[in-house]
């Protein structure tokens, strides 16, 4: 990105690509390097209007890399994009440019149809790191379901070092008698914390608050070698009698 001769294949040919995938990574690329031998943020603003979701997605994160706040405006339209790909980079970027005053688009893509874009709305509000964000994770948990969460309890306890699980009234409670530097403090106080109080599932060991599964099992005979039990009081078995059984 510092080759006048790079930066103008990609003005001439990258950002106008007849293949989305190449304008999307075009766009990150220039995002990451903003280059001073280009416009990237108009380039970028540009893009914002692109037919693919892909790559309108890929602006939205440039712009927030580079924090043009100028671009505040236009991202805040994207949060009603029909594309989920571009809603779901929108809470990142739009913090980044907008700090605390992105509270109100947050809140309202915490709502959105597409889980994948509530999860992206949890990572945004633990990036804001202020009471407003606890406040609407703890809101976001009481209405939840499945593995969202999970993301929710996990940010909860990155922000606050506790870990109440799905006890909405502790949570309350700790809001009422939360000390004015526990945001401070929770680095150091999460490091004690643990899973959630409630699960839906355990899987060799590993906790989920998920109510659907895919497993993607190894059939090959491999799976037939008998393997110590995992319990003292389990008899040995093979792998797959195990898996079954987990």
């Amino acid at each position: 990105l510092s080759s006048e001769q790079s930066l103008e294949r990609i003005a001439a040919a990258g950002l106008d690509h007849v293949d989305a995938a190449v304008r999307e990574q075009v766009l990150l690329a220039l995002a990451d390097g903003r280059p001073s031998g280009l416009d990237w943020v108009a380039a970028a603003e540009h893009a914002l209007a692109d037919q693919d979701p892909a790559v309108r997605a890929a602006a939205v994160r440039a712009l927030g890399l580079g924090r043009q706040a100028a671009c505040t405006g236009a991202l805040i339209d994207l949060a009603d994009d029909p594309a989920q790909r571009v809603r779901m980079a929108v809470p990142e970027a739009l913090v980044r440019l907008a700090g605390q005053r992105s509270l109100p688009v947050l809140r309202t893509l915490s709502r959105d149809p597409q889980w994948r874009v509530r999860v992206s709305v949890v990572s945004a509000l633990v990036d804001l790191k202020s009471m407003r964000a606890v406040v609407e994770l703890i809101d976001m948990l009481g209405r939840e379901e499945g593995r969202v969460r999970e993301d929710i309890l996990n940010a909860l306890s990155a922000l606050t070092g506790k870990s109440h699980g799905l006890n909405m009234k502790a949570w309350e409670r700790f809001l009422e008698i939360a000390p004015q530097d526990f945001l401070s403090r929770a680095d150091a106080d999460a490091l004690g914390t643990s899973g959630p109080v409630t699960t839906v599932a355990r899987y060799y060991g590993l906790w989920t608050l998920s109510t659907r599964f895919l497993f993607v099992t190894d059939l090959s005979t491999s799976m037939d070698h008998v393997d110590p039990g995992r319990y003292d009081d389990a008899p040995r078995t093979t792998r797959l009698a195990l898996t079954q059984q987990e």
